[in-house]
């Protein structure tokens, strides 16, 4: 755990937060551990057009009504 020494020099004087350094639950983990792998089953989430729509705002922040042309391709 990478802290400063003046922080350090500090939090270690007082024996109650011992277990803080040496606790492995305590401990960050990698970044290797933290990512997370994605299902094939929503591998399609990151490609489809579906899942991927930006709403349009105006210069005030408000959201632009879109025309929803998905459901009329089921017809």
């Amino acid at each position: 755990m990478k802290t400063s020494t003046k922080n350090q020099s500090l939090a270690s004087d007082d024996a109650r937060f011992d277990k803080v350094y040496t606790d492995p639950r305590f401990i960050a983990a990698p970044n290797k551990i933290k990512k997370v792998e994605i299902d094939a089953r929503f591998k399609n989430a990151l490609n489809d057009k579906q899942f991927s729509t930006v709403t349009k705002i105006d210069k005030y922040g408000r959201r632009i009504a879109q025309k929803d042309t998905h459901a009329l391709e089921n017809y």
